[in-house]
């Protein structure tokens, strides 16, 4: 897998195929592996550029970082990689979970940089807290409280099972081979201490959304929780180029699970 260096870190990536750049940002528990058969199940035409954002993957985490700083950093490598690659035709932006608001942040502050929106039930809390509903938003506040007060107890694996558990439904964890679990614990304090607390301080605002005219498609599914759905609702109404799709008997790791259905979503979109 081909690497680059950006302020000390070594971030790995991989670049596959050719024709219109689409730039893919994975999920938080994932890894931009998860993107590897959308190569072929796009077809030919397409590059696919899939990096590992620090801390996961083969990606090197940000040693000390604090909430605030972490999407900025996470901007900043995305235009590193870019700029590496030579890319600066706008782009056709792909996010899921993490990956659908760290894509939402790029679109809303690199005007003129992107082709098109895929975001799979990006993580903009904030839109829960302003808009609701309140039941739901405290859901969220309250798993992640939870995920937390279990890393500084010291039992990660406690907190990642908990997060899983409520993000992929009961049965996920025990679905996960050792080596992803193992991966898994070893990233809850980064996760929980530094990640969600980023999500859900990101500065999205109404106003900015409202401007924003990058044709944009929002997916869902019909298992997933009830605030992922709800902060798609929210994007539908708030986003003027925006349609709306949902994937049926499938949950929040559907690009996953479902990945033909959701390929083939985002290929109509691009």
């Amino acid at each position: 897998m081909p690497h680059l260096h950006h302020r000390g870190l070594r971030i790995h990536y991989e670049d596959r195929g050719e024709g219109r750049p689409l730039l893919l940002l994975h999920a938080g528990t994932s890894s931009c592996l998860q993107w590897r058969r959308y190569a072929r199940l796009l077809g030919p035409g397409h590059r696919l550029i899939t990096p590992d954002l620090p801390g996961h993957g083969g990606s090197d985490p940000s040693p000390e970082i604090l909430p605030d700083q972490l999407l900025p950093a996470a901007l900043g490598v995305l235009d590193h990689l870019l700029g590496h690659l030579d890319l600066r035709a706008p782009l056709h932006l792909v996010g899921h979970s993490l990956g659908g608001l760290i894509a939402l942040l790029y679109a809303l502050q690199r005007p003129g940089r992107t082709a098109s929106l895929t975001l799979f039930e990006p993580v903009v809390f904030e839109l829960l807290d302003r808009r609701g509903p309140p039941e739901l938003a405290a859901e969220c506040h309250r798993v992640a409280a939870d995920c937390l007060a279990a890393v500084d107890a010291g039992d990660p694996e406690a907190a990642q099972r908990r997060f899983i558990t409520y993000w992929s439904g009961p049965a996920h964890w025990q679905l996960l081979g050792d080596q992803e679990r193992a991966h898994l614990i070893e990233a809850a304090p980064l996760l929980h201490r530094v990640g969600i607390p980023a999500t859900f301080n990101a500065g999205v605002t109404e106003p900015a959304l409202r401007a924003l005219t990058v044709p944009t498609l929002l997916l869902d599914a019909d298992r997933s929780p009830a605030p992922a759905r709800a902060i798609v609702d929210h994007l539908a109404a708030l986003l003027p180029a925006a349609r709306r799709r949902t994937i049926q008997e499938a949950g929040h790791m559907a690009p996953i699970t479902h990945a033909p259905q959701v390929a083939a979503l985002l290929r109509a979109n691009i």
